[in-house]
Formats: C-alpha cells, sequence, structure tokens
C-alpha cells in the first residue's frame, strides 16, 4: 500500500512543474510575438526600399527625359537663331540685288536717253552742216517751186 505522504509530495510537485511550463510558455509566446513584429518590420522595410528604389528610377527616368528635353530645345532654339541670321543675311542681300538692279536698269535708261539725244543732236549738226553747203538762193528756189 502506497502512504499518503507520496501522494501528496507528487501532488507537490505538479504546482511547481506547471508553474515553469507556464513561464516557458509565455516566454516562448513573448519570442514569437517579438520574431512577428520584427518579421513585419522587416517586411515593410523591403517594401519601403523596394518603392524607394523604383521611385529613384522613375526620378532618374524623369531626370534623363528632360535632359534630353532640354539639350533638343536648346539645340532648337540654336538653329532657328541661325536660321533667322540666315534669313535676315538672305532679306538684305536681295534688297541690295534689288537696288544695284534699279540703279543698273536706271543707268542703262539715262544713257540710251544719251545715245539718243547725241544721235539726234548729230543728226541736226549734219543737217545743218549740209544746209550750209548749199547757196541760200537753191533754199529758197526749192521752197518756192
Amino acid at each position: 500500500m502506497f502512504s499518503i505522504h507520496a501522494d501528496l509530495s507528487h501532488l507537490e510537485i505538479q504546482p511547481l512543474l506547471l508553474r515553469q511550463r507556464r513561464q516557458q510558455h509565455q516566454q516562448l509566446r513573448h519570442q514569437l510575438r517579438r520574431h512577428q513584429l520584427l518579421r513585419h518590420q522587416l517586411l515593410r522595410h523591403q517594401q519601403l526600399r523596394r518603392h524607394q528604389l523604383l521611385r529613384h528610377q522613375q526620378l532618374r527616368h524623369q531626370l534623363r527625359r528632360h535632359q534630353l528635353l532640354r539639350h533638343q530645345l536648346l539645340r532648337h532654339q540654336q538653329l532657328r537663331r541661325h536660321q533667322l541670321r540666315r534669313h535676315q543675311q538672305l532679306r538684305h542681300q536681295l534688297r541690295r540685288h534689288q537696288l544695284l538692279r534699279h540703279q543698273l536698269l536706271r543707268h542703262q535708261q539715262l544713257r540710251r536717253h544719251q545715245l539718243r539725244r547725241h544721235q539726234l543732236q548729230r543728226h541736226q549738226r549734219q543737217q545743218q552742216q549740209l544746209l550750209n553747203l548749199v547757196p541760200y538762193s537753191a533754199i529758197l528756189s526749192v521752197e518756192l517751186a
């Protein structure tokens, strides 16, 4: 037969084991919660980092695009200024050409007029010289006849 004392000692050990197991269980639960929290923070950090890298790539892409567009704009403006300068030069050359052409035509017109006047004057002198050779009486007889 078992003694009552032995049974009681067994019952006294059990609460001590239960307490130790409860403490271990609480520690494990606490470690689990801590682990879950750290894991959540890590995942959140990784997600933010990916988002940050993506945003950084987008900004770099926008910057390159902006630089390219700016370069194209500056090149366009430079070409436009050159074009306008060339256009002004050509307009100036055209005006100068038109002026010279007008002066040339005016000169040719005056020269033709001068030659005609000179020819007319020479013709009149020749006629006068011919008339001077003919006696005045002969002229009168031709006119009277």
